[in-house]
């Protein structure tokens, strides 16, 4: 590991901000986060993935986990993580091209074959100083260990199309490599209005997620101005889900938003739901 090249592993960039960079203090927050999981609705091997917030870890880390941690008895091949762009770097659609991804926690390969595969266009700018993949990795570190090879994708266009291309795409993969792959849609909800405003919004996205109606997430998102930053990762995890079972299901498993925890009139929205088979 200590052969690569700079870019062949990326670093850090939100450590210290978004979560701690020292690895204790670290290994803490998400010990605590694991020991305060709630009851899981469904059982774990049911599980296709699931959509988690991506904010600082004092704010969103215990809806996060709450999807996440349950999972750890599941044996995954790969764990890949979809995200917004909140930078405007790179590809409209890429897959982060770098060999490996440091945390506090150590370093996690990524998984090379979807990387040789050809499906995606590869680039490192897109992750570079983006948030909303790397706070999830330690997440997968702590559940999983450091063993499970991850794979990130960014979808700097966010529309149906490219979700739809993406979805497609892993599915090609699975079935290509009989891969087990747990996907994770990262996106936070609505963003700095009123937690009554932001919850008549989100709610109104959710019932579109709830009900499979992937191109409609998209529409609502626009027609209504919700400040739903990953609805491309949404829809990929949506359609993904079709693929993977004839029925599948969504479930809310962890709500709330910023204000609980620094109270405000303009806070931000975290929901994680659970994706599984009927």
């Amino acid at each position: 590991m200590q052969n690569m090249k700079h870019l062949d592993v990326r670093k850090p960039y939100v450590a210290g901000r978004f979560y701690p960079k020292e690895p204790e203090r670290l290994r803490s927050y998400l010990k605590e986060f694991a020991q305060n999981v709630s009851n899981f609705p469904i059982r774990p091997e049911m599980v296709i993935g699931g959509v988690v917030p991506h904010a600082g870890y004092m704010f969103s880390g215990q809806h996060a986990m709450n999807l996440i941690y349950p999972l750890y008895e599941n044996q995954y091949d790969t764990v890949v993580i979809v995200s917004p762009s909140h930078t405007g770097q790179g590809p409209a659609v890429s897959l982060d091209a770098s060999k490996a991804w440091e945390t506090p926690l150590g370093t996690i390969l990524v998984d090379s074959d979807l990387q040789q595969s050809g499906l995606f266009e590869m680039s490192y700018e897109a992750q570079q100083f983006e948030h909303s993949a790397e706070v999830i990795v330690p997440m997968i570190q702590f559940t999983f260990g450091s063993q499970i090879p991850i794979a990130v994708i960014t979808i700097r266009e966010q529309n149906y199309r490219n979700a739809i291309f993406v979805a497609n795409q892993l599915n090609a993969y699975k079935n290509k490599t009989g891969k087990n792959i747990l996907l994770l849609s990262s996106t936070d909800f609505n963003h700095y209005e009123t937690p009554e405003i932001g919850k008549e919004k989100d709610d109104r996205v959710l019932e579109n997620i709830l009900s499979f109606r992937t191109s409609d997430v998209e529409t609502t998102v626009r027609q209504h101005r919700v400040t739903v930053c990953g609805y491309g990762p949404i829809m990929t995890i949506m359609q993904f889900s079709r693929h993977v079972d004839q029925h599948p299901q969504a479930t809310v498993v962890s709500r709330g938003h910023s204000g609980e925890i620094i109270p405000s009139s303009e806070v931000v929205d975290y929901i994680s739901i659970l994706f599984h088979k009927s």
